[in-house]
Parts: C-alpha cells; sequence; structure tokens
C-alpha cells in the first residue's frame, strides 16, 4: 500500500478543533471508509474538513465572536497514524457581537443511538449567546441549527461513486466501529468542561 493511502475498512478520527474564551473545544468524530478504490490521505482530509464544515454551517450567525474555529486534525485508527491537519474550509468565527455571552462551557447536545446503552456519543456545540436560549431550554433558532447538524452526522459521506465513508463511534476497549443508527436533539441547556489550549 502506497504511503498516504487509506483504504476499505479504515476506521477515519476527525477533531473538530475551536477555542473560545482562551479555552479549547474539540468535537471528535469517527467514520468507516467503504471504498471500491483506495483513496489518498488528501481526499480524505479534504472530504473531512468539508463534512466539518457543513456539520456547523448554521451555528455562526447564533455564536459569539468569542467563538474561534480554529482547526480540523484528521488520524488514521486503523494504521494508527495521522493524516492531515487543515484550516477550516470558509468558517472562522461567531458572528454576534454581544454583551450577553453564557458561561463558557454551556452548550447545545445533540445525542446519538448506536444500538448499544453505553455507546451513546454525544456532540456539545457552543459559543452561543444568551439570545439562543429560553431559561434552561434551547430557543427554536438553535433547535433548527443543531437539527441540520444532526443531518449531516447521520448522513454518509460520498467521496465518488463507490466510494464513502459512514458514521459511527470507535470502542477504544473493544476495538469496535459502531455505525450511528439515529439521534436526537436535546431541548436543554448542557454543561460541557473545557481544557487549556
Amino acid at each position: 500500500m502506497p504511503p498516504g493511502t487509506t483504504v476499505t475498512g479504515d476506521v477515519i478520527k476527525t477533531a473538530a478543533n475551536m477555542t473560545e474564551g482562551g479555552k479549547v473545544f474539540s468535537n471528535i468524530f469517527f467514520h468507516k471508509c467503504l471504498f471500491e478504490a483506495s483513496q489518498t490521505d488528501d481526499t480524505v482530509v479534504d472530504a473531512m474538513a468539508e463534512f466539518c464544515e457543513d456539520f456547523f454551517s448554521l451555528m455562526p450567525p447564533l455564536q459569539s465572536t468569542n467563538l474561534l474555529y480554529r482547526d480540523i486534525a484528521v488520524y488514521n485508527v486503523t494504521q494508527d497514524r495521522p493524516m492531515g491537519t487543515v484550516d477550516w474550509p470558509g468558517l472562522t468565527a461567531g458572528e454576534v457581537t454581544s454583551t450577553q455571552v453564557v458561561p463558557n462551557g454551556i452548550a447545545g447536545l445533540i445525542t446519538a443511538d448506536t444500538g448499544y446503552s453505553k455507546s451513546r456519543p454525544k456532540k456539545y456545540l457552543p459559543g452561543f449567546t444568551e439570545s439562543n436560549l429560553e431559561g434552561n431550554s434551547i430557543g427554536s433558532g438553535l433547535i433548527t441549527a443543531l437539527g441540520t447538524a444532526l443531518g449531516f452526522w447521520l448522513a454518509d459521506i460520498s467521496l465518488s461513486s463507490g466510494n464513502s465513508l459512514y458514521s459511527g463511534t470507535w470502542s477504544k476497549t473493544f476495538a469496535t466501529f459502531r455505525p450511528l443508527l439515529s439521534g436526537i436533539v436535546r431541548s436543554y441547556v448542557a454543561y460541557q468542561r473545557r481544557r487549556k489550549p
């Protein structure tokens, strides 16, 4: 197999990295390759960058300018090697200049189902302003944005005819990839701890 080549069956890990208030925020995605032909790393990395862009596409108009889109890092879990780190294709930062920034760690939440009770991956979406919240509930505009993100998360990613990636989660304990079956947008405010860069 030539260097920098991704093949069918490989599990891909993608980190969509952002910063907010000096803290790093990352959403981790896992996909499994279903290829008729091997693909270059660049092809897969570009596809994952576009996926991340689509996933977050409706977020910036609801997010504070304190939220910065940093980079996207892709790793081949099966081959145990990095594939590449790239800038976001178009997203750079939230678009709302507001003094009503919610406390660091407050987020919208999407949860997926794999059919295993202990394998329910979550995605926390950060950086929203108070205008997107109604008490402890998520406002309708944010619900719509999260629903769009969920749709992209559950959908296959097509690279070309016969070559696609499908979404799931990775169990380190069992070294097993588990495909996503469905998902739900949580209507309440969630909280996630952040780490320093």
